[in-house]
């Protein structure tokens, strides 16, 4: 099936009422459907209608009586509308908060899904033929204060400024070369890569990206590296996302909740680090605003790459990274 409109919050709040009409807008047109004309998925429904696939990777899960449930915990829902389906997820979130989304409006019947994953540098030491990080250390520094320089353990909200030596970095000796290089320092920031990242990478949209010359030292010999520094990328449509307060030291706190913009986001997880409680900020359900191959998550230390990029590191033999579920 094709998909025409990806997943979206249609309503969150506490009006019970406001289930009753789904109203939303597709392919630039505002539509309002009575909730009466939507059917539970069921099990001979998700036949019929050859939803298996998106149900699947976007993590339904089927009950007992073969309906099914949302990522959210929400009912699934589906209706008809000429050659499209509409499928949403509707109903009581948490005691008083009631929400509706609209899962995916599909059609025709080739599904293909946008999909992102987080990409992170391998330190198996299988990989990286080291114990620790193939990049630890510095090759001669004229200063010892070098090992005292917070700017390599800092997780940037700017790119680097020139005085930042980047020409020092040392390999363990027993390193091997891989394209993804593990490093001990610069980690909140981005990867050390080699030339074969750089090119494959230009190929593709990055956003808040940039790629800066690096030396490194092994047995004496240096070898040119890049570092490739991603900022906060400006991606998150904040209009239709969700965060998650969980956790703190009793694992007692669960709280959905959302923001208007970054600025909110970074205030709130700033503000709950300064409590006793410590809880987390997590992503529960983050809607796009802009879909690049490579960005990075703001206020977090997660990067994600498209499935086109995936694809593209796995035809080219690029080594050192892996990738986990989100």
């Amino acid at each position: 099936m094709g998909l025409l409109q990806k997943k979206r919050r249609l309503y969150s709040g506490d009006d019970q009422q406001r289930l009753e009409t789904i109203n939303t807008e597709l392919e630039g047109d505002s539509i309002s459907l009575a909730f009466r004309d939507f059917k539970r998925l069921t099990q001979d429904a998700l036949e019929a209608e050859t939803l298996g696939t998106f149900l699947e990777r976007n993590q339904a899960t089927k009950l007992a009586d073969g309906q099914f449930m949302s990522s959210e915990g929400l009912p699934l829902y589906y209706h008809r509308l000429g050659q499209r389906i509409l499928l949403i997820s509707h109903g009581e979130r948490q005691p008083g908060l009631y929400e509706c989304y609209l899962e995916a409006a599909l059609l025709g019947a080739n599904f293909v899904e946008l999909e992102y994953h987080i990409i992170e540098v391998d330190d198996d030491p299988k990989v990286t033929g080291c114990t620790s990080r193939a990049l630890e250390g510095f090759y001669k520094p004229p200063k010892l204060s070098i090992y005292s320089d917070r700017n390599y353990a800092r997780n940037h909200k700017s790119f680097l400024c020139d005085s930042v030596d980047l020409s020092r970095f040392k390999f363990k000796d027993s390193a091997r070369v891989t394209d993804f290089v593990s490093a001990g320092y610069l980690t909140a920031s981005g990867f050390f890569v080699r030339d074969s990242v750089k090119e494959l990478f230009s190929q593709f949209e990055l956003s808040e990206c940039r790629f800066l010359a690096c030396t490194a030292y092994q047995n004496d010999t240096p070898q040119e590296l890049w570092f490739l520094q991603a900022l906060d990328a400006p991606v998150i449509d904040y209009d239709q996302s969700r965060f998650l307060i969980s956790g703190g030291m009793h694992s007692s706190i669960h709280e959905v909740v959302g923001f208007a913009n970054q600025q909110e986001h970074a205030e709130k997880r700033i503000a709950l680090a300064r409590t006793p409680e410590r809880p987390s900020l997590l992503p529960d359900f983050i809607a796009l605003r802009s879909y690049p191959d490579f960005f990075k998550l703001p206020e977090t230390l997660d990067f994600f790459i498209s499935s086109r990029l995936k694809a593209a590191l796995e035809e080219n033999g690029i080594s050192g990274y892996r990738l986990r579920s989100h």
